[in-house]
């Protein structure tokens, strides 16, 4: 007879995804109230950057006694949201690190450390590149004359509004050689794939970042370069997959 203290196994599968998503959302929620303390301070830095000679202060104005407060939420909201990715990610290969083979446990473990440095990489150059240089973009059609002043006030909901989206989709398009890697694992892509297709991605690229971004030359050719780097990094992980295996 089994023991009285005996646990069906889907039982435990259940308990376990129940406090992961306990501690998932006890962190967001964390994330959100400190997101919310500081939020004056998070969003001197993500102004920061757009400060230059020219333009040496950023105002924002709000048009609705509730503007201000919802665009907070909306920044606290969105700021929770992406600084939990990393733990999604984490929490996502514990659980599953059971049922792997050890060879599969190195390559998610190796998926995962490359995953979260795309994450950085894709944040910092959100709000450091591509967002300033789109601002950057819009305050040159900025007129000062004696006949006509045309001046940018942006309210800070559609400030906020701008760069959400523009965060998410940079980081999505970071997480793509992740995905390439998988099917260059699983056999469905091949170096020689990936090498065929080389001169379309590169037009694709280009096409890419005209929409993107906005219609100056320099901001199209620096999104180009990133996703060439994203394509062209395959490769090197491609070399070392096929070394760890053949070792």
């Amino acid at each position: 007879m089994l023991p009285t203290s005996f646990t069906p196994s889907w039982i435990l599968f259940f308990q376990e995804i129940k406090w992961r998503l306990f501690y998932l959302l006890l962190g967001t929620l964390t994330t959100f109230s400190i997101v919310l303390l500081f939020y004056q301070e998070l969003l001197v830095f993500i102004t920061s950057s757009l400060l230059t000679s020219h333009n040496p202060l950023v105002t924002f104005i709000f048009t609705s006694p509730t503007e201000a407060f919802l665009a907070t939420l909306h920044l606290a909201f969105f700021l929770a949201l992406y600084f939990m990715i990393p733990s999604l990610l984490i929490h996502f290969y514990l659980f599953s690190i059971n049922a792997m083979l050890l060879s599969e446990k190195k390559y998610f473990r190796s998926l995962l450390l490359f995953s979260i440095l795309l994450w950085i990489c894709a944040f910092f150059s959100s709000f450091l590149l591509l967002i300033p240089l789109t601002f950057h973009f819009f305050l040159h059609f900025q007129i000062q004359s004696t006949l006509l002043s045309l001046s940018m006030m942006t309210k800070v909901s559609e400030f906020l509004h701008f760069i959400t989206p523009t965060t998410w989709l940079l980081t999505l398009l970071m997480q793509l050689p992740l995905l390439f890697s998988i099917l260059l694992r699983s056999g469905i892509l091949t170096s020689c794939t990936l090498a065929s297709f080389r001169k379309i991605y590169y037009l694709v690229s280009l096409l890419l970042a005209a929409i993107l971004t906005p219609p100056d030359i320099f901001s199209q050719l620096l999104v180009a370069c990133i996703f060439t780097l994203l394509y062209e990094s395959l490769f090197l992980f491609f070399l070392y997959q096929k070394n760890f295996y053949e070792n």
